[in-house]
């Protein structure tokens, strides 16, 4: 899965130049994620874990099986039982990404899928990803990516 993600990496950098940098951003939030899960896995078997590895890693599952939804960072710091200020400085430590960046990134990756791979709408993709607001949704792929949602349908 980690060789995977590097020669996506790769792909996106060397033949999507106008998104290739902020997908390669969002794809290295997924390898870091994917890095820290292996070396935790290794840990574990040491016995040695430290126990804020193992809840980012189930803070960045629940944040993916939950991206369709609208979630707020009290929401998910309260599923967790820390407080909102110490999930975002730990989740931010160990993945580099705030919480809601880290989401608003997956959800933008969910889109590119859909975007290339479905004949929705782009309201319903909008709206499939999680992004109640379609403009909201507009905005955010366009800072991501460098193009509207309709652009990247077409370029691709």
């Amino acid at each position: 899965a980690i060789l995977l993600l590097v020669n996506r990496m790769l792909y996106e950098f060397e033949n999507q130049p106008p998104l290739g940098k902020s997908l390669c951003l969002t794809l290295l939030a997924e390898l870091l994620i994917s890095l820290q899960r292996y070396r935790a896995g290794e840990e574990e078997n040491d016995g040695n874990e430290d126990p804020a590895h193992g809840r980012m890693r189930e803070v960045a599952s629940y944040l993916c099986e939950h991206a369709r939804e609208q979630i707020t960072l009290p929401e998910v710091a309260a599923h967790f039982a820390v407080s909102p200020s110490y999930l975002s400085r730990i989740f931010h430590q160990e993945t580099g990404f705030g919480v809601r960046e880290y989401l608003v990134h997956y959800r933008i990756r969910q889109a590119c899928d859909l975007l290339l791979n479905s004949d929705l709408s782009v309201t319903q993709i909008a709206d499939q990803c999680g992004f109640s607001d379609s403009n909201y949704f507009g905005d955010a792929f366009k800072k991501a990516t460098g193009l509207s949602p309709r652009d990247y349908r077409k370029l691709s």
